[in-house]
């Protein structure tokens, strides 16, 4: 049965199997025996957990972080878009490094340069970025 505890400075941790007398003994001192975290998003107050949601803007960072696409992933979404031909034509008009990253990498991360000089080139919004990854990413080939 799991078991679920807290300290102040160490926070929250629990266990698949009830501790022994001897284990719970040498917990830190503070350590409270607690109900089992309901979600991430939860923070112990000294009597129950809490709901914290995410701070929009930190979600929104988090989520763009975390966006990688495949090569034919992109290239299918800005297709799909209307957008690769236009895409390529500015790949054409770009700084070597650009055109060394489109024709070389394997994946393409939200939050790289390549992507923010293709938007820029583009004139895309950030938002529209952000669809165009989350579109990329549902594609399998």
């Amino acid at each position: 049965m799991n078991h679920g505890f807290y300290h102040p400075e160490r926070g929250y941790w629990q266990t698949i199997t009830t501790p022994t007398p001897e284990q719970i003994a040498a917990l830190p001192e503070g350590t409270v025996t607690v109900p089992l975290k309901p979600g991430a998003d939860y923070d112990w107050d000294g009597t129950q957990w809490v709901h914290t949601p995410p701070d929009p803007v930190e979600a929104l960072e988090q989520e763009r972080a975390g966006m990688v696409a495949s090569r034919f992933q992109a290239k299918a979404a800005l297709s799909a878009a209307g957008l690769l031909d236009a895409t390529e034509q500015a790949i054409a008009a770009a700084d070597d490094f650009t055109k060394l990253a489109w024709g070389e990498a394997v994946e393409f991360r939200r939050n790289s340069p390549t992507i923010a000089a293709l938007a820029a080139a583009l004139e895309l919004t950030p938002e529209q970025v952000d669809d165009l990854f989350r579109a990329a990413m549902q594609i399998e080939a």
